[in-house]
């Protein structure tokens, strides 16, 4: 078990360093062929779901400082949004016209 999380603190150590591009592209790369792998018999939406996982699954793991920027900026996106929504005037009713046949 120590080996193990020894392994996996020196992978992260070695995966969150600026200088190492191509490892962490390389990352990415396995972390979305797994979800792709992983989502062969799910159809094509399920296919999609699993490889955009574990594409951001991975991606936040090589970059968790811009992960946290992205999520903070999407939260206040959502929060503005809300806000607006919220804020939006009630729609008018508009006179339906009768477009049914005479009988």
């Amino acid at each position: 078990m120590t080996q193990t999380k020894k392994t996996a603190n020196r992978c992260n150590e070695y995966l969150t360093e600026e200088w190492t591009a191509l490892p962490k592209a390389a990352a990415i790369t396995v972390g979305g062929m797994a979800g792709f792998v992983l989502g062969l018999k799910r159809g094509p939406v399920g296919r999609l779901m699993t490889t955009t996982i574990g594409l951001a699954t991975m991606a936040a793991f090589c970059y968790p400082i811009e992960t946290v920027d992205v999520a903070k900026t999407g939260r206040a996106h959502a929060e503005q949004t809300w806000h607006s929504f919220q804020e939006s005037p009630t729609p008018v009713t508009s006179i339906k016209t009768n477009l049914s046949p005479p009988k």
